[in-house]
């Protein structure tokens, strides 16, 4: 196999590249026939049986799905759940006649076209089955619904779901067939592979055997010329022939022998002239022996080293080898005077070479010859021209001398850059002498100065110091008013938010039943009130909380310590959020301690755990929330533990702040304003207590109120109890016998406010009572005169002649002396307010809003020690007439459609009646991504969209509409509470097409909706 190492490797690799090319061609174009056969099948295996059988099951579910929905149209109570449940039956319809067409565009055989055509038929007759139903139901026959929906449609149901059964079993018998004709194309393939395999690899073996024993020979006397190298350092080349990769492979490394040879001849050369510059501090002897080392070492018959002046700009000769000066050769030369000056003036080696003159000779002591090569090059340090260095040879200088040459010349301006600094230092030692000699004299007068110097330094450090501490304080102080200001406008922004909500409601409402009367709609009447009421009292629990909290910063809150029973106060925060709870998903427990007694404010604890269990009941949706109250020590501990979101490690540390909340954003699942636990903490705080919290994200949080057992009395006010005054609040201390009477009394009001007024006139007036109703102190005190009283009801707050100066009044008869009274207030009193209410059987009755009939009754029974039956209020709406307005549209009210997408229930109740009133068709959703699927589901003319929405919120829905072509033409009103400057502005920057701010006012919806909806 000689002839193999006249081939080049690179040729023997691609003699066998292209052998094996040729076999896997071969190979491969078979092999991809068979697969593309294989691949046929599995296609239609694909293709045909599994699409159209999944399609078919979707299609099945999707039946099940509308037959199920039926039935909660046959059960719906309402116009609302009638129409969801309408809309969910038309989109589950869409999609199962979309899985039919699928199965229809994928079946094969005659026989399945037509099965499919049968289903579709079939599914089509279903529905006005499902028609006659909600016909039925949308006008009140809801037996007969029932009943056709649990018959016909039942069995109309089995019919499509065997129909069904028959497209799935369809496909699979076709799927069997289809996997048969894939086996056998599988075992035909496996078996020609494998022959081939062996096949190839035999041939491979053969060919790669050859191959390899021709590089290896090769190989191995290289490898064995540099194991040699390796062991001994000997510098050996190697000896192959042949014309391949290996062979110049030899070639390389006999250059690289050579090069290491040049190098180590340069090395050996550089460390000796290192060694012969060394130790001689004397500049001019450096230069003469510079100049004879380095002519000696490269075969020079001549050299020169010139000194540069700067002052001059010129070199002079200084040191010379084998040098015989003549009358035509010059000593000094300026810049760019001749080779030497004009490498001063560049700074940069010349090489002359095969010079053909006889100026320049190299003299010996038989012959004169003038040299063929000359090279000067310039002596440079830290870029500061030293000399120029001179060379003349017979011999060519060729690139290796040059590199000895070059790093010579460093060498040599190393040492001649630190003879001429020593030099230096000498002359400046004798200078620097005498200078040390007058030095001395004035050290003295400086040491003064120095030290004022330092005293004036250590005073400016201390100053920079404090400079640099003000600094990082004024940076920390304008962290903190910018994070309070982000607090702020977030706070302004969610109690704006919170505020307009409620008003909303009351407002639009009030309006609305303002405008068409009442005595129309009796059960619509009755829930607008009922709404306009939850909202009121959600207002007054949010201006609670704002006064609350202020009067805690204030240092206003004043305690008012009984003993009672901790049972009893959480059986009534029990009772208070059970209406709250999703009982369905959520279970409520209560452990308290039997007997458990405490000393302490029982209506501050009560606030507190209602905080406490409101927040648990918001955060959880299912699982458990249990109240504990327990004695460790002297300590009570009230726990309410809770299996809802929990809270984020890193927002621990703010829940008990003021104005802030976890979740600020406009997609908050959960409202509120932030102060409950705030307000909680603080009053725990004034009990001498604290609450503690333990949470873990997404399984709940354990909030913990430790109260003293008793409270001290120097952590808190104790108000001071005038003689025969008491609390509506608290137990009442009366005689009873001295009030007995057959008949209920006559009870004078005392109230400038009419809603207050009115409210107290309804509830006596249901109860029974005869009353006197006055307006104002003075208007009270003429009644007094002239009409005897069984009690008072007094507002405290009065104008002209206020509430103090009537007690006064009653004082000062014998007849109106003992008379009871019962003082209404909207507010806590100080102790100040108390000492003035020194008077016997007076009574106050705290109210925050509107006045509770329980607690009022309640308060008037105990002046008189007899008990009423408590009924529930009455509520009477007030009537006016509908203000008739024109409504000029361009397309009738009755041919649009508007979507409300609104979360709030109350919300959606007050849109859906002012848009009732307005006569426009309309629907609802409660989220974001609902919205997206009904605006392209339904196209309405017009959409009133909520910005805060759980999920996604409205500014991400308004984005996502804005970017579908379909959607973007539909009109976006933004329907929110966020009414502070810039809102409306960045509103419709987001997309929005126009703004109705909440609480909505029915004229800007009207408005509204003329300016957007089009004929």
């Amino acid at each position: 196999m000689h002839w193999l190492n006249n081939i080049s490797i690179k040729w023997r690799i691609l003699m066998s590249f292209f052998f094996f090319l040729f076999l896997f061609i071969a190979f491969g174009t078979f092999s991809l026939f068979q697969m593309k056969t294989l691949f046929n099948l599995t296609q239609n295996l694909y293709d045909h049986p599994f699409t159209v059988s999944n399609a078919a099951q979707r299609a099945n579910t999707g039946v099940i799905r509308i037959h199920r929905t039926m039935k909660d149209v046959s059960t719906s109570t309402n116009a609302f759940e009638l129409q969801q449940a309408i809309i969910e039956v038309q989109y589950q319809e869409r999609l199962v006649y979309q899985n039919l067409d699928i199965v229809k565009n994928n079946i094969l055989g005659v026989e399945g076209r037509e099965l499919v055509q049968e289903t579709i038929d079939m599914f089509a007759g279903w529905k006005p089955i499902r028609k006659m139903v909600i016909d039925l139901v949308a006008s009140e026959q809801y037996e007969e619904a029932r009943e056709i929906t649990k018959n016909k449609g039942a069995n109309y149901v089995d019919k499509l779901e065997r129909q069904m059964a028959k497209l799935s079993g369809y496909a699979h018998s076709k799927a069997k067939g289809f996997l048969m004709d894939a086996s056998s194309v599988w075992q035909g393939i496996a078996v020609l592979i494998i022959l081939l395999i062996i096949i190839v690899t035999l041939i491979f073996i053969f060919i790669l055997t050859v191959v390899l024993r021709s590089i290896n020979q090769n190989i191995s006397h290289l490898v064995d010329t540099m194991s040699l190298f390796h062991t001994t350092g000997n510098l050996k080349k190697a000896d192959i022939i042949g014309t391949n990769e290996i062979s110049d492979l030899s070639s390389h490394f006999n250059n690289l022998i050579e090069r290491l040879e040049i190098q180590i001849w340069q090395r050996d050369g550089l460390n000796l002239f290192n060694e012969e510059l060394s130790g001689e501090p004397d500049y001019s002897n450096l230069l003469q022996k510079g100049i004879n080392f380095i002519c000696r070492f490269v075969e020079a018959c001549v050299g020169a080293v010139y000194s540069y002046s700067e002052q001059e700009q010129c070199s002079q000769l200084v040191s010379s080898y084998a040098f015989v000066e003549r009358q035509y050769i010059a000593n000094q030369f300026r810049n760019g005077e001749g080779i030497v000056g004009q490498v001063a003036l560049e700074k940069t080696p010349i090489l002359l070479n095969n010079i053909q003159r006889n100026k320049a000779e190299g003299i010996s002591g038989t012959a004169a010859e003038a040299p063929r090569h000359i090279y000067a090059l310039p002596l440079i340090y830290e870029g500061r021209l030293l000399g120029v260095l001179e060379v003349a040879s017979f011999t060519e200088i060729n690139e290796n001398k040059r590199e000895v040459l070059d790093e010579c010349g460093k060498i040599m301006s190393t040492f001649s850059n630190a003879a001429r600094q020593n030099q230096r230092v000498q002359e400046l030692y004798s200078i620097t002498q005498q200078a040390n000699k007058d030095l001395e004299s004035k050290t003295k007068e400086l040491n003064a100065s120095n030290e004022q110097l330092s005293a004036l330094n250590q005073e400016l450090q201390l100053q920079a110091d404090e400079l640099k501490v003000q600094k990082t304080e004024l940076e920390r102080q304008r962290q903190q008013v910018q994070e309070a200001d982000r607090l702020k406008s977030e706070f302004l922004s969610n109690m704006s938010h919170e505020l307009r909500t409620p008003l909303n409601s009351v407002l639009a409402l009030s309006q609305l039943m303002i405008r068409q009367g009442t005595g129309k709609d009796e059960e619509k009447e009755h829930e607008y009130l009922n709404i306009i009421e939850r909202n009121g009292k959600r207002l007054l629990s949010l201006i609670n909380d704002i006064l609350d909290l202020s009067k805690i910063e204030a240092g206003r809150v004043e305690l008012e310590t009984s003993k009672f029973s901790s049972s009893e106060l959480m059986k009534r925060v029990v009772e208070t959020v059970t209406p709250l709870v999703n009982t369905d998903k959520v279970t409520l427990d209560l452990n308290v301690e039997e007997n458990l007694q405490i000393q302490s404010d029982e209506r501050k604890i009560q606030q507190i755990m209602l905080n406490l269990v409101s927040n648990a009941v918001k955060f959880t949706e299912s699982g458990s929330i249990k109240l504990k109250v327990s004695k460790d020590s002297n300590e009570v501990h009230w726990s309410v533990k809770d299996t809802g979101i929990g809270i984020e490690p890193g927002e621990m540390d703010n829940i008990f702040s003021e104005f802030r909340q976890v979740d600020g954003s406009i997609s908050r699942k959960h409202e509120g304003t932030g102060l409950g636990l705030a307000i909680s903490q603080k009053l725990a705080e004034k009990l001498g207590g604290t609450i503690n919290v333990e949470s873990t994200l997404g399984k709940g949080s354990t909030f913990t109120l430790q109260l003293p057992e008793k409270t001290q009395t120097d952590l808190n006010y104790e108000p001071s109890n005038p003689e025969g005054y008491t609390s509506a609040q608290h137990s009442l201390e009366v005689n009873p016998k001295e009030f007995i009477r057959e008949k209920k009394p006559v009870l004078l009001i005392v109230e400038d406010n009419e809603v207050t007024a009115h409210q107290i006139h309804s509830i006596l007036k249901e109860e029974n009572y005869s009353f006197l109703m006055a307006s104002s102190g003075l208007e009270a005190v003429k009644i007094l005169k002239h009409n005897v009283s069984d009690a008072v009801i007094l507002d405290l707050m009065m104008p002209e002649v206020d509430s103090f100066q009537v007690l006064e009044y009653l004082q000062l008869s014998d007849a109106t002396m003992k008379t009871p009274v019962l003082v209404l207030t909207a507010k806590d009193l100080t102790e100040q307010h108390r000492e003035k209410l020194v008077y016997n059987n007076v009574q106050e009755l705290t109210h925050q809003g509107s006045i509770n009939k329980d607690q009022l009754l309640s308060a008037i029974n105990g002046l008189f020690a007899f008990k009423t039956d408590l009924h529930t209020i009455k509520r009477n709406p007030v009537s006016q007439e509908l203000l008739n307005e024109e409504k000029p549209f361009s397309k009738e009210p009755w041919d649009c459609k508007i979507l409300i997408v609104e979360d709030n229930p109350d919300n959606l109740v007050t849109i859906g009646a002012i848009l009732d009133t307005l006569s426009y068709n309309h629907i609802s959703v409660a989220h974001g991504e609902k919205a997206l699927d009904m605006m392209k589901w339904e196209n309405p003319d017009l959409v009133l969209m909520d910005i805060q929405l759980p999920g996604l919120s409205g500014i991400d829905a308004i984005k996502k509409v804005r970017k579908d072509p379909e959607l973007s033409k539909i009109p976006v009103v933004c329907l929110t509470a966020k009414a502070m400057k810039g809102d409306k502005e960045s509103l419709l920057k987001e997309g929005f097409d126009d703004y109705v701010s909440k609480p909505i006012d029915p004229d800007d919806v009207r408005v509204v909706l003329k300016k957007w909806i089009k004929a």
